[in-house]
């Protein structure tokens, strides 16, 4: 191949390229100038309402179990379900009415004891005829309740 002939080649292919870099930047240039289209408002307080549905299964967040030390009937519950509440508040009352009268009893027969016990370490126990028994009697007595 002759040089002319080469520089015919070279020269013809750079102008090829200079006319693809041309057409692209072009086309390029052109599609990025497109203006991106916005839709703007006025700012303004207003009431929003919007209804959604949603599914799904709701869990508390903290969970405890409640209970009494004690059995009974529950007389007054303080409290509604789901409503907060902070340590230490009432939360149900218990009816104490039985409870106090099972007290009154075994204070009673806790006094009674207590006497019998008194009357036994003073040497005055009660025989079955209904007299007194001796004082031997009862510091043996005192013995059994001293062991």
């Amino acid at each position: 191949m002759s040089s002319r002939r080469r520089r015919g080649i070279v020269v013809g292919g750079a102008a090829v390229v200079v006319v693809a870099g041309v057409l692209g930047g072009k086309a390029l240039a052109d599609s990025s100038s497109q203006v991106a289209s916005f839709r703007t408002a006025v700012v303004k307080r207003a009431t929003v309402s919007q209804t959604e549905q949603r599914s799904g299964i709701i869990e508390p967040v903290a969970q405890g179990t409640v209970a009494f030390p004690i059995s009974g009937n529950i007389t007054n519950v303080a409290v509604q379900p789901g409503q907060a509440v902070t340590a230490g508040q009432t939360l149900a009352s218990l009816d104490t009415s039985s409870l106090q009268a099972q007290l009154t009893a075994q204070q009673a027969q806790l006094a009674a004891t207590q006497l019998t016990l008194n009357n036994a370490l003073n040497g005055q126990s009660t025989s079955p005829n209904g007299g007194s028994s001796s004082s031997s009697g009862g510091s043996s007595a005192s013995n059994a309740v001293h062991t």
